[in-house]
Formats: structure tokens, C-alpha cells, sequence
């Protein structure tokens, strides 16, 4: 259960790198995050990327960017195929910085040849930002009953004496 944007594509040419970090950058400025510039010819950074849509191998090279408060890292980092594939979730950050990744990925994709985003909060394809409010609060009241029933020793719903549990 969570609240993530996923992404991934292929950057057109490693000549874009200059123009995709000043993108990067500026959104970083406005939200006052911190953006990292990776260089990575050990390839220890690969254990963290997802080796199923890119060459995790070294060296790796892009940039980190790191919004405040509670948002996992958003990763433009790539291998020598020029891929690149990112997880963020955006559950505990603000809707702004939900949104400001969404608004800087529309402003990256044509450095792409090619740049899939999948929105479970449905903001990418919608722009609505009543939808994405309305499932945050959802998922937020969800993780509010668990807590309560772990805290409490019990569930709020039980399965019916027919409910199949294989």
C-alpha cells in the first residue's frame, strides 16, 4: 500500500545530461531540494536501481534529487544503454512536491526517446489534484486502522464463517 510514481525511458543522448540537470535543477531551487550529482564508476550505486529496466552495471552517471520532507529520492541515473528506471514514493511528502515531480518529468520526457510514467495517484494522466488528494486521504485513514488495530490487538473487519482463505 502506498503512493508512488514509477518511471522509466531512454535519454537521447548523454550530450542531454547538461540540459536535464538545469531542469533538475531549477525545480530543486523552487522546492528547495537538494540535487546530487552522480558519477559513479565503482557501480555501487546500482544495487539500488532496478536492473530489470537498465544496465545497473558501472559506470553509472546522472543525478539524485531529493525532496523535503519524508520523499524518497527521485533517481535520473543511467548506464552505459543510456535507461534509466525510478520508484518514488510520494505518500508523506506534500501534493506540491507529488506534483512538482510530475510537472518535471512533463518538462524532461523530450530528451527522451522514450519515457513511461505510471501515477498511482492518477495525477500524470489527469491533473486532477481532488483525485490524488481524495486516495492520499484514503491511503492515509487505511494506514490509520491498521495502526489501531495492531495497537489495540483488533482487526476492524473479520472475513465471514464462509470466506474462502486458500
Amino acid at each position: 500500500m502506498g503512493l508512488c510514481i514509477h518511471f522509466h525511458g531512454t535519454l537521447r543522448t548523454f550530450a542531454s545530461l547538461p540540459q536535464l540537470r538545469e531542469v533538475l535543477l531549477r525545480h530543486a531551487k523552487a522546492a528547495k531540494a537538494e540535487l546530487t550529482d552522480i558519477d559513479d564508476d565503482e557501480g555501487d550505486l546500482g544495487l539500488y536501481l532496478n536492473e530489470e529496466l537498465m544496465d545497473t552495471s558501472a559506470p553509472l552517471k546522472g543525478f539524485l534529487l531529493s525532496f523535503q520532507p519524508a520523499c524518497e529520492p527521485v533517481f535520473f541515473v543511467f548506464g552505459m544503454d543510456r535507461r534509466m528506471a525510478c520508484s518514488c514514493k510520494t505518500q508523506f511528502t506534500t501534493l506540491d512536491n507529488h506534483k512538482r515531480i510530475v510537472y518535471l518529468l512533463e518538462e524532461v520526457a523530450p530528451l527522451f526517446e522514450e519515457l513511461h510514467v505510471r501515477d498511482e495517484g492518477g495525477y500524470w494522466e489527469t491533473r486532477d489534484e481532488a483525485e490524488l488528494l481524495a486516495l492520499r486521504n484514503k491511503l492515509a485513514q487505511a494506514i490509520d486502522m491498521v495502526a489501531e488495530a495492531l495497537e489495540h490487538g483488533k482487526p476492524q473487519a473479520r472475513p465471514t464463517p464462509d470466506h474462502d482463505l486458500n
